[in-house]
C-alpha cells in the first residue's frame, strides 16, 4: 500500500472511530455507473461538506487487498448488498491534489537549493511530469520493474494485464488548478491534458484501464469555449446534484437524530445550519457546522474559523455591475436570478456579477432554487459571514448601508419617527433608484433593502394575512429574542396616520398577539409632492 496507490482503509477506520453519519449508501450509486460509459463522476461540493470523507470511505470499500468488512457489514451499502459483492474490486488510485501541492512545492524546493549550489539557472517543475513519476514509482514499488515504462498510460494498461484488475481513479480537490494560484504555470493545460488522455471513452483505452473515477472539488468540469474540458465527465453540483443530493450534507433525519442524541435544539440547528436546496430531495444542512455546534453544545458561524471568510469579502467586491446590489438584496431576504450555464467553472477568470453569484453558490455562501433558478443565503451562519464581509468591505457605501440599518431598527425600538425617516431616506438615495420611485412597490423595496440587517433578529413576513387583510410587512422576534414585535404598513402619498388607521382596523395586532411580547405599529409613507419620507410609531403594550 502507499500514499497514492491502494492507500487503504486507515483513513475511513479513523473517521468511522468518531461520530460517523452513515453514507455508505452512495456505494450503491456508485456501483450502477462503474464499468459502464458514464464511469467517470465529478462531485462538486463546497468546502466542510464532507468531500474527503467520502473519497476515504470509497477508497476503503473498493481497494484491492483492504481488509475493512466491518467497517461495512452494518451500514447502509450492506442493506442493499448484503454480500458487499464489490468490495476490493479495484486498484486505488488515489490523488489529493492539496497533498500533491505541497509535495510537488517541496520538490521544487530541493530544485532550488541545488541550483543555488551550482550556481546555475533555477530549474522549474513539471508538476505534472512529477506526478506521473509518484505514481510510476509506487507502481514498480508494488509489481515490480515488468511493465513499468515512460509511458504512463502505457504502464496502467500493462498492469491491468498483469493482474486483471482495473483502476479505480480517486481524486480529492481535483479543481486546484482552477482555484489557486500555481507556480507552475503550465500545470493546467498539461493536467487537463492528461486526463483528456486517461479519460476520452472514445478510442477504448479508458474502458480498458479503469472502472472509473470519482472526482471531487468546490467546481464541476472545467470549460473551454463553452464546452466541458474533458466531456466523459458526469457532473454532480450544488445546482443539480441529482441522484447524489441525499449525501452532499446532512439530511433533515440524520440531524434531526443527532439533535435528539445530544439533547440540541432541533430548531435552532435547521435555522443556523440548514438550507441547501435541491430539486430531488429535502434540503441538507451543512456536515461540519453541524458537528461543531454538537460537540461545543451551542450555535456559532463556524464557517469563519476557516480561511472562507477572506475569500467571500474578496468575492463580494468585485467591481462587476449589479453586483453590489445583488448582494444587498440577498442579505435583505431577497431570491437573486442567475444562469448556472454561464460560468467556465474558474475561479480565476470571472467576468460578470452573474458569474460571481454562481461561484459563490458552487462555493457554498448561497443556495440554488432549481424551480425559481434563483439564489439566496440559505441560513444564519452564512448571512452572519455576509454582514461581517460587508461591514468590513473597502466599499464604502456598501458598508454604511449596512450600518445604517443597524442605525434604523434601534431608532425604530426607541419610536424616534424622525430618525427612522431619514433611515429609510438614506437607504433610498443609496439604491440608486431615484426615477423609478413612483408606487407602495418600489417603497417596499426600499423598505426591504432600509432593514436588510433586522433577519439578525426576526423573522420578516411579506404580505401576512391578519384579521380583514394583509400586514405589509411583519418582523416576529426569533426565539429568545427581547426585541418586540413590529407590523409595518406603507402608503404611497397618503398621510402616514392612514397607515396606522389601517392596521387597526385590520385587528393585526390581534390577530398577531400569540407571538408574545410588545407590539410595535409602525405606519410609513412617502409625499411625492415634498419627496420626503414620513414614519409614524405607536406602542402596544402587552
Amino acid at each position: 500500500m502507499g500514499a497514492i496507490l491502494n492507500p487503504g482503509c486507515d483513513k475511513f477506520r479513523s473517521i468511522c472511530a468518531l461520530e460517523y453519519i452513515d453514507k455508505t449508501g452512495m456505494i450503491a450509486i456508485m456501483d450502477k455507473y462503474l464499468n459502464t460509459d458514464n464511469c467517470c463522476l465529478l462531485v462538486s461540493r463546497p468546502r466542510r461538506f464532507g468531500k474527503s470523507y467520502a473519497a476515504a470511505m470509497l477508497c476503503a470499500y473498493y481497494g484491492y487487498g483492504n481488509d475493512c468488512r466491518d467497517l461495512f457489514q452494518d451500514r447502509a451499502i450492506a442493506s442493499l448488498d448484503a454480500e458487499l459483492r464489490t468490495m476490493g474490486t479495484y486498484n486505488i488510485i488515489y490523488l489529493d491534489l492539496s497533498w500533491f501541492k505541497l509535495a510537488a512545492t517541496d520538490e521544487q524546493e530541493k530544485l532550488d537549493r541545488r541550483s543555488a549550489r551550482k550556481s546555475a539557472q533555477p530549474e522549474a517543475l513539471d508538476w505534472i511530469a512529477f506526478l506521473k513519476k509518484r505514481i510510476l514509482s509506487e507502481i514498480r514499488s508494488s509489481y515490480g520493474p515488468k511493465g513499468v515504462t515512460h509511458d504512463f498510460q502505457q504502464t496502467l494498461e500493462n498492469i491491468v494485464k498483469a493482474t486483471g484488475r482495473k483502476f479505480l481513479w480517486i481524486c480529492d480537490e481535483w479543481d486546484l488548478f482552477f482555484r489557486e494560484e500555481i507556480p507552475d504555470k503550465g500545470a493546467t493545460e498539461h493536467y487537463l491534458d492528461l486526463l483528456r488522455g486517461l479519460f476520452k471513452t472514445s478510442n477504448g483505452y479508458t474502458s480498458r484501464v479503469f472502472a472509473g473515477a470519482y472526482f471531487t472539488g468546490i467546481l464541476p468540469m472545467k470549460k473551454m469555449k463553452g464546452e466541458s474540458a474533458i466531456s466523459s465527465f458526469l457532473n454532480f453540483t450544488m445546482l443539480a446534484p441529482g441522484e447524489l443530493a441525499p449525501y452532499v450534507g446532512f439530511t433533515k433525519d440524520e440531524v434531526h437524530s443527532l439533535c435528539q442524541k445530544h439533547n440540541i435544539s432541533f430548531e435552532d440547528m435547521c435555522e443556523w445550519y440548514d438550507g441547501y436546496h435541491f430539486y430531488s430531495s429535502d434540503t441538507v444542512f451543512n456536515p461540519r457546522s453541524v458537528m461543531e455546534a454538537i460537540r461545543l453544545h451551542a450555535f456559532d458561524s463556524y464557517w469563519s474559523q476557516t480561511a472562507s471568510y477572506e475569500k467571500l469579502k474578496t468575492n463580494i467586491e468585485m467591481n462587476f455591475e449589479g453586483l453590489r446590489d445583488a448582494v444587498l438584496s440577498l442579505v435583505s431576504g431577497s431570491a437573486v436570478p442567475i444562469d448556472g450555464n454561464r460560468f467556465d467553472n474558474d475561479l480565476s477568470d470571472i467576468k460578470s456579477a452573474n458569474e460571481e453569484l454562481v461561484a459563490l453558490t458552487h462555493l457554498g455562501y448561497l443556495a440554488y432554487d432549481s424551480h425559481a433558478k434563483t439564489v439566496q443565503i440559505p441560513n444564519k451562519e452564512i448571512r452572519a459571514e455576509f454582514i461581517a464581509a460587508l461591514k468590513d468591505s473597502s466599499h464604502a457605501e456598501t458598508a454604511k448601508m449596512i450600518r445604517q440599518a443597524d442605525t434604523l431598527l434601534d431608532a425604530t425600538w426607541r419610536g424616534d419617527e424622525e430618525a427612522v425617516a431619514l433611515g429609510i431616506a438614506l437607504a433610498h438615495q443609496q439604491s440608486g433608484e431615484m426615477r423609478q420611485y413612483n408606487s407602495e412597490a418600489r417603497l417596499s423595496e426600499t423598505i426591504r433593502l432600509a432593514y436588510c440587517t433586522a433577519r439578525d433578529h426576526y423573522l420578516v413576513i411579506y404580505e401576512l394575512p391578519g384579521g380583514n387583510g394583509y400586514a405589509d410587512i411583519v418582523f416576529i422576534p426569533k426565539k429568545g429574542s427581547d426585541k418586540p414585535l413590529m407590523v409595518i404598513e406603507l402608503k404611497w402619498d397618503k398621510p402616514v396616520t392612514a397607515a396606522l388607521s389601517q392596521i387597526k382596523e385590520r385587528n393585526y395586532p390581534q390577530e398577531l398577539e400569540n407571538y408574545g411580547g410588545d407590539i410595535l405599529l409602525v405606519g410609513i409613507t412617502y409625499r411625492v409632492k415634498e419627496k420626503k419620507h414620513i414614519c409614524k410609531i405607536e406602542h402596544v403594550k402587552k
